[in-house]
């Protein structure tokens, strides 16, 4: 039978109507509306209730190029206005991001934003306004108008049914009057069982950094606010914004147990609030008597000493997601003391520091911490190290991440180990760490295909080490994106 090149491949017209309805579900609004354009499967694909469950609406300040504090507006593309007036009743999880700086939102995307909030019966909402502000940001130009927060923050105010909020930023500027938001929840009686709360906790899968000395609640504010919403279950803030008296007010009988506690550690030398905060053993002891399934996260993005990391990472924590975001270095000493202290919980390591070599440290963690099954590391690493770690866990492995440009095929030596000055035939002194050439391409990558190769027939998928820097998606072959994995 001839086949001609149209007909080559596979027929993708014969997937299931659940599958374009993920796909599009991928994309964002104004690349599904344009993919929805090509036929009519998709067209119907476009227009299922289900496709618009989760939303993520996404508007940009209309800053000059090259001042970061320029008067701004923000802007809406045509398209957008009519899908959300269309299709959002049917949203539930939605995502609001004013991305950046600005001083003013337009009377159409005002009048979007409210017509949203009036609709909308949201299960979770996430607000990205603006940008987390420094003490820096006071005295600068750019700071939005109250009327204006004042119709973000009617989706707080219209809420009848939240279970999860998510506050990534808010214009924190006290002289433009500010509206509290944390004031105008506590206001909603109708929100009062809230499950989960999340603010200003930024997403090591997504973020690499993150602004210095913030201005954020004290943790004062902080206890206020969970007085109130003494049902919250899942719990994520900044080290900055906790005390000894907020984690004996998670402690107190008739609230909800906690079930996992995210906190995300950034230190200043130059700010008090960001400097080392220690939380009494006595303290930890009361949460855990009244939250005995608690787990913690802790996610560190800044470079501090060992000494403050290991006042912050008490042994009694039961702690079981680790993370040093790029700038935070993570040092063996580092992975000595966390595979001591959390042997028995630990259960998700990430490493996205690209410093040090910890080959040794690794394996022991793994080989200690028996539970941990989720495993990035962008640091220096041996291939043979990679082989071993493969090993140690097999199939059981959800996430098994190392950085490509990272990963050795050198074959230590003695030498390479104890030798750091050299001295050339004619004399001349050298360091030999500098001569060291890095292998090319032509010799890497088929020691690459070779390693991938063995991993994936270790771990029983399809592995391939991280070329870019980009976070996990919680799946073992990272390197895939969902759309894609359905064609596999």
């Amino acid at each position: 039978m001839e086949s001609s090149d149209a007909t080559d491949g596979p027929d993708f017209s014969t997937l299931p109507d659940v599958s374009w309805v993920h796909i599009l579900s991928l994309l964002p609004l104004h690349d599904r509306a344009n993919v929805a354009l090509t036929c009519h499967a998709l067209n119907d694909a476009f227009n299922h209730p289900s496709l618009w469950h989760t939303v993520e609406v996404s508007l940009y300040g209309d800053q000059f190029r090259g001042s970061r504090y320029s008067k701004t507006e923000l802007v809406l593309p045509d398209n957008y206005l009519a899908m959300i007036r269309r299709f959002g009743a049917y949203f539930q999880d939605l995502s609001l991001l004013l991305i950046g700086y600005f001083t003013s939102i337009p009377p159409d995307i005002k009048e979007v934003i409210l017509e949203l909030s009036k609709r909308c019966r949201l299960s979770n909402l996430t607000l990205q306004v603006g940008v987390i502000i420094s003490k820096l940001d006071l005295y600068q130009v750019g700071k939005p108008q109250r009327i204006d927060l004042d119709a973000v923050l009617s989706f707080i105010e219209n809420a009848v049914r939240l279970h999860g909020f998510t506050l990534k930023s808010w214009p924190a500027y006290s002289d433009v009057m500010c509206p509290d938001i944390l004031e105008t929840m506590r206001k909603n009686q109708k929100i009062k069982n809230l499950e989960y709360l999340s603010l200003f906790w930024e997403d090591f899968k997504t973020s690499t950094w993150t602004t210095m000395n913030a201005l954020l609640p004290t943790p004062y504010k902080m206890i206020e606010t969970l007085e109130h919403f003494n049902r919250v279950q899942y719990l994520s803030l900044r080290l900055c914004m906790i005390n000894d008296a907020l984690i004996l007010e998670l402690s107190k009988p008739g609230r909800a147990s906690l079930k996992i506690f995210k906190i995300m550690v950034t230190y200043s030398p130059h700010s008090p609030e960001f400097q080392k905060l220690e939380i009494k053993t006595s303290s930890w002891e009361a949460l855990l008597k009244s939250s005995p399934e608690l787990d913690v996260h802790f996610n560190f993005v800044t470079r501090m000493k060992y000494i403050d990391k290991a006042a912050i990472l008490k042994p009694d924590i039961p702690v079981v997601v680790v993370s040093f975001m790029k700038y935070a270095k993570c040092t063996p000493q580092d992975m000595s003391s966390i595979t001591d202290k959390y042997a028995k919980t630990l259960r998700k390591f990430f490493n996205y520091s690209d410093e040090g070599v910890c080959d040794e440290e690794l394996v022991e963690l793994v080989d200690k911490c028996k539970h941990v099954n989720d495993l990035v590391h962008y640091g220096e690493i041996h291939h043979e190290t990679i082989k071993q770690l493969a090993r140690a866990r097999g199939k059981e492995w959800h996430c098994f991440q190392f950085k490509k440009e990272k990963i050795s095929f050198r074959t230590p030596s003695t030498e390479d180990e104890n030798i750091i000055i050299g001295k050339r035939p004619s004399g001349e002194l050298y360091m030999t760490q500098m001569e060291r050439k890095p292998q090319s391409d032509e010799v890497r990558d088929p020691l690459l295909q070779q390693l991938a190769a063995e991993v994936s027939e270790v771990i029983g998928q399809k592995w391939v080490p991280v070329e870019n820097e980009i976070t996990t998606d919680d799946s073992v072959n990272s390197g895939r994106a969902a759309a894609q994995a359905l064609f596999d």
